[in-house]
This record gives structure tokens, sequence and C-alpha cells, in this order.
């Protein structure tokens, strides 16, 4: 296994050692933060309208970050809607602060 890269290292040892349930029960607790997902989802542009085409390191540099991004939203199980609703929302009712 040593001529493996490390992400792959990882995924073999992580399927091997059974822990797959144990991951997925973390993703779930992600899944519960929507103040983090979406913090997430608006890093990578998930809401932004597509970027045109131009530069193509750009694009796939942005597709990337956006591709990560659904995968994290989904092994999450969270929904997209949902989550914009929720960003939306905090947008429109800011946070008050206490008073001294």
């Amino acid at each position: 296994m040593s001529g493996l890269p490390y992400y792959t290292q990882w995924f073999v040892a992580l399927f091997r050692s059974r822990r797959t349930h144990e991951l997925a029960a973390q993703y779930r607790c992600i899944g519960e933060n929507k103040l983090l997902l979406a913090d997430i989802m608006s890093r990578a542009g998930v809401f932004d309208v597509a970027p045109r085409p131009g530069n193509p390191q750009q694009l796939a540099f942005q597709e990337g970050r956006r591709s990560l991004a659904l995968e994290i939203l989904h092994l999450a199980r969270a929904e997209p809607l949902e989550i914009e609703a929720f960003l939306k929302n905090a947008i429109r009712q800011p946070r008050k602060d206490p008073s001294p």
C-alpha cells in the first residue's frame, strides 16, 4: 500500500477499519449546522451564477470548489435549497449583539 498516494491510502484504511459509519455520522452532524454549511456553500460559489467561459484554469478552479462543497452537502444529507433559504433569512435578519 506504500506505493499508493496518501489520499488513496486513507480511503483503503477507512474501509478496511469499517469506520465508514462513524465518518457518515460525523457528516450528518455537519448537516445540523446550517451556519457552517451556508458559509461553505457561499465560499464555494454554489449559489452564484455560472461564470462566463474565458479562462479555463479559473473555470476549472471554481467548478472544483463548487463540486467539493456540493459533495459535502450531499454527505451531510442537507438540501441546497434549505441552506440557501437559511442564508437569505440570515441576511434579512441580522444578528443582534447584546449591549454591554
